[in-house]
């Protein structure tokens, strides 16, 4: 693949501005809203809006289709399907259908395959799916691809594809931790965005904005009447409530006509706490320090659990993933309360090509899980962020 053509955003797990590249806080996760029509198109932002915070139930699925030059992602299906079931709220399968018209009402489905009959109405509000082809972001142009349009169509909010032959590399596709990313409660294109390591072949399109599993806090300003017409300068009064006492609110931000004007409230870590690790009795402990983020705290208590000395003792590697931690335990004597294994398919010779041929890009195998510790976090809003 090109130099520098990465995605800098791309496993992040942060709210999208205040990670975006350069200083202007104006920056965009591209999105085309697009359909058919017109009357269709409005219908894919109706469903988004409508799937804002319901925290849906219904099952997302991961299939590993027949077709072996289009399947690859299969080999990534574990991990989501293990950080999602640790949260609780969300239920991914695997399976090995070809296409997802007799799956029944579901919140996603991820394949790959050149082309399948395009399903009736089957995904609830905030559904994201996506096949991978070479030519899913053509949505107009190729008759014997499925297209991203296609799930648009059967009511996902979201969908991407390639509009030039990507060549079997998966990292141009979205990874099955874009639902993951949506557990979280991220909108639709961070979690797409933070899931495709290498865009620059795609489209994405849909309804960016929606997050069904979100928990937004609720605002009012307390001193000004529903539509009032202000002119000069004047003082405003606001108050802000979040969801419930388990997820305060981190951050407010101010929007003044959809532009973003500046932040009221940005709560940081406060210095001199103390964050105490205790893993196999062995007794870890990390000072917050000055000026300090929630992804700098994660990152300093990762470095802590991984230095020499405790991991000697513990057998056990942290890996900070923006505000959360993982942990993962490479003491093979002993049983993981929650422990899954895999194994990954064996890769042909390297070597570029086509879809339409056998799929030959690498990738890395990753190891067993037994632990996973989520720091106090943020659950992403482009407008006000709580912690999850």
């Amino acid at each position: 693949m090109p130099n520098a053509s990465s995605n800098r955003y791309a496993g992040s797990e942060h709210l999208f501005r205040s990670v975006a590249p350069g200083i202007s806080k104006t920056n965009f996760l591209v999105t085309m809203l697009t359909s058919s029509n017109l009357t269709q198109a409005k219908q894919v932002v109706d469903r988004g809006v409508a799937s804002d915070g319901t925290f849906p139930t219904q099952i997302v699925y991961l299939a590993k289709s027949g077709d072996v030059a289009r399947n690859i992602r299969y080999t990534l299906f574990d991990n989501a399907i293990f950080n999602t079931r640790l949260r609780g709220d969300y239920s991914m399968v695997r399976t090995n259908a070809d296409a997802p018209n007799n799956l029944g009402y579901i919140l996603g489905y991820e394949n790959g395959r050149q082309s399948i009959s395009a399903p009736p109405v089957i995904f609830a509000p905030g559904a994201l799916a996506d096949q991978l082809t070479s030519y899913g972001g053509c949505l107009y142009d190729v008759p014997d691809h499925t297209t991203a349009l296609v799930f648009l169509n059967a009511g996902a909010i979201g969908s991407y594809g390639t509009v030039v032959e990507p060549c079997a590399y998966a990292q141009k596709f979205p990874a099955a931790q874009a639902y993951f990313y949506q557990s979280r409660g991220f909108t639709m294109a961070e979690c797409y965005y933070q899931s495709v390591t290498n865009p620059y072949q795609g489209v994405l399109v849909g309804e960016p904005l929606a997050a069904p599993f979100a928990r937004p806090p609720a605002g009012s300003w307390s001193n000004l009447p529903a539509n009032a017409l202000l002119r000069g300068t004047t003082n405003l009064s606001l108050q802000v409530n979040a969801a419930d006492a388990l997820h305060p609110i981190q951050q407010v931000d101010l929007f003044v006509d959809g532009t973003f004007a500046q932040t009221l409230t940005n709560i940081p870590p406060r210095q001199n706490n103390t964050l105490n690790v205790t893993i196999r009795g062995r007794a870890m402990a990390y000072t917050v320090p000055a000026s300090a983020t929630i992804q700098s705290v994660a990152a300093g208590l990762t470095a802590v659990l991984n230095a020499t000395s405790n991991t000697n003792a513990t057998r056990v590697r942290a890996f900070a993933h923006g505000d959360r931690i993982e942990l993962q335990s490479f003491d093979f004597s002993q049983p993981a309360d929650r422990f899954q294994s895999r194994s990954a398919a064996p890769l042909a010779a390297p070597r570029r090509s086509p879809l339409s041929s056998l799929p030959v890009a690498p990738a890395s195998s990753i190891p067993s899980r037994s632990a996973f510790a989520p720091l106090p976090s943020s659950t992403p809003h482009l407008r006000a962020v709580t912690c999850c």
